[in-house]
């Protein structure tokens, strides 16, 4: 993800990737991607905000979402360990 891109994502998320809830996605334009702190700036609105980039996935990307990825990461994680 860069800047510019249109990209879903969920403001508050919660601090554990396996907590279960519903989320309520949003949908932004990233202004700024800050790798080192895994940290995205979103505009949404005409609120500038910061979201986890782990809480994101690219809006064009209909068919998979962020909790795909999620997902994805977690069994990774898990079987590389």
């Amino acid at each position: 993800m860069k800047p510019g891109d249109l990209i879903r994502f969920v403001r508050n998320p919660p601090p554990n990737n396996r907590d279960t809830g519903i989320w309520v996605y949003e949908y932004g334009l990233i202004v700024n991607v800050d790798k080192e702190s895994k940290q995205i700036s979103v505009l949404s609105g005409k609120d500038v905000i910061n979201v986890r980039d782990e809480w994101c996935s690219l809006a064009s990307e209909e068919k998979r979402d962020f909790i795909d990825d999620l997902a994805e990461r977690y069994l990774k994680s898990e079987v590389g360990s």
